[in-house]
C-alpha cells in the first residue's frame, strides 16, 4: 500500500455526509453513519453505488452500519449497470444495526456476499 492508498472510508457528519456515496478503486472498508447530525452522522439514509464487478474481479469490500441507526434511516447498496447483487438483486439493504455486507466481485457481473 502506498501513502495515498486510502482503505478506510468514513461517511458521516464529518468526512462525507452526502446521502450517495459512489465508491471509489481504493475503498475497501465503507464505515457509514446515518445517525442524526447532531450524533455525527449524516442524518438520512444513505445509497452507497458498487464499481462494477467486471473491473474488479476477487475485490472485497465491506460495508458496515457504524453508527447502529441503519434501522431508522436503511443503508442501500446498489447496483452499477446490469451486474447484480447476492442472488440477483440489484439492491441490499442494511436494516440491522451495527449490521455489515463482505461482498466479492466475480470479475464478470455479480457481486457475492461472503459475510
Amino acid at each position: 500500500m502506498n501513502s495515498t492508498s486510502r482503505i478506510l472510508t468514513f461517511i458521516d457528519v464529518s468526512r462525507n455526509s452526502s446521502s450517495h456515496y459512489i465508491i471509489n478503486e481504493d475503498d475497501e472498508v465503507i464505515l457509514c453513519n446515518t445517525r442524526p447530525r447532531p450524533e455525527g452522522g449524516i442524518g438520512s439514509p444513505l445509497a452507497i453505488t458498487l464499481p462494477r464487478a467486471k473491473r474488479h474481479e476477487g475485490r472485497v469490500l465491506v460495508i458496515k452500519d457504524a453508527g447502529a441507526y441503519c434501522a431508522v434511516n436503511n443503508i442501500t447498496l446498489q447496483r452499477q449497470g446490469g451486474d447484480l447483487i447476492e442472488g440477483g438483486n440489484t439492491h441490499l439493504l442494511l436494516t440491522q444495526p451495527s449490521s455489515f455486507k463482505k461482498l466479492i466481485s466475480d470479475g464478470d457481473s455479480w457481486w457475492y456476499e461472503i459475510g
